[in-house]
Formats: structure tokens, sequence, C-alpha cells
């Protein structure tokens, strides 16, 4: 079985937390956006990891191609909402929240132990590209907010897999968002074609490996 990171961030203001299944993880140090990951056994950090129990697309458990449900793999990343992040009235600019669901997604492939590069290198894939994503946005959130960003994979299916964000601040949700990602390979006319999950994959996803 694959062993899953819970992992935190020594920079501040933004730190992430993976989970996954609890298994224990030592000695994971990797560099993912600039960054160094710690194992979060560290002095002052909780070691715990956790199998999300979230519920998915409208209320229901996360489902795979089947219609099985399932449990899934979530990362959490920690910020500060700084000045940058904000527009003249003084709230995040909206793009701001889609940048930081796409840092959500790319934590998520950290959090199976193996990041996207090495994920896609060991299965022939060329890419997971957006197919769709949406938003919903509850209430504003303003310059030195510490905001909690929840990312989990609620659908699984044969080629496409979609993720949930969200974002909350003080245990209250302030902004949903869902992304639709397609597993890629390449192809010599098109560049780019769809092609069912690596079952490897699949498995990481579902936290089964």
């Amino acid at each position: 079985m694959r062993a899953s990171p819970s992992i935190a961030c020594s920079f501040h203001p933004a730190s992430v937390r993976a989970e996954w299944g609890g298994i224990p993880f030592n000695g994971m140090k990797r560099r993912a956006c600039g960054l160094r990951w710690e194992n979060q056994r560290r002095a002052g950090v909780s070691g715990r990891a956790d199998v999300s129990s979230a519920t998915g697309t409208q209320g229901s458990l996360p489902v795979d191609a089947g219609g099985k449900a399932m449990q899934m793999l979530k990362s959490t990343l920690f910020r500060r909402v700084e000045w940058g992040d904000c527009d003249p009235a003084g709230i995040v600019f909206n793009p701001q929240f889609f940048r930081w669901f796409d840092h959500g997604t790319t934590m998520l492939y950290e959090a199976t132990g193996m990041p996207k590069q090495e994920m896609l290198a060991a299965h022939g894939g060329a890419g997971c590209p957006l197919v769709e994503t949406k938003a919903t946005f509850r209430a504003p959130c303003s310059y030195g907010d510490d905001v909690e960003i929840t990312s989990e994979i609620v659908e699984l299916g044969t080629k496409s897999f979609q993720i949930r964000h969200t974002l909350t601040k003080d245990g209250e949700v302030r902004v949903e968002g869902f992304e639709t990602r397609v597993w890629t390979v390449h192809d010599t006319e098109r560049g780019l074609r769809g092609a069912p999950i690596p079952e490897e994959v699949a498995a990481m996803f579902r936290g089964e490996s």
C-alpha cells in the first residue's frame, strides 16, 4: 500500500495539510511551488491523517464510475488574505479564488505521495486539463482574513474526475468551487486526447493503494 503524507508547509501565510486514510508517513521532504513540504510530525504540529467523509455534489456521497459511494482523497490549505489578493473594495478579487483552487488541486496530487509530474511520467499521462469550473460565492473574504481551503475528489469517472473546493473562515463556508478534469495522453494528430484514468492512479484517488 502506498504511504500518503500528512504534510505541513513551514511557510506563512500559506500552508497545507494533506489527509488520507490514517496512513503514517515519515520523513517526507519535497519541493512544491517553490516551498519545502515537511512531515507534519514535527513539534507543535498534529500528524493526524484522515479519509474524507465529506458529501459530494448535491449532497451525495463521492461516487465512482459505477455509482458506488466512496471515501476519497482530500487536502487542506491554510492561507491569509494579502493586500494584493484584493480589489479596490478591499475584498478578494474573484479570480484569486480560482488560483487558490488550482493550488488545492496540485496538493491533491502531492497527497497521493506522487507529485503530478511524477504521476504523469509513471503512467504515460500528458496532463489533467480543466474542462469545466464554477463557483458559488456565499460571502466575501477581506484583507487579513485567515481562510481554510479543503479540496477533495467527489466523483471519479472513467476518464474524468471532479474536485470540490470549500473555502471557509472560522468554520463558515464563504466560497464553494468545482472543477472537472480529464486524464489525457499525447496524440500525434490532436496533441492531447482523453484516455481512461490508469487503475493505479484511480486507486490512489480512492485511497486504496
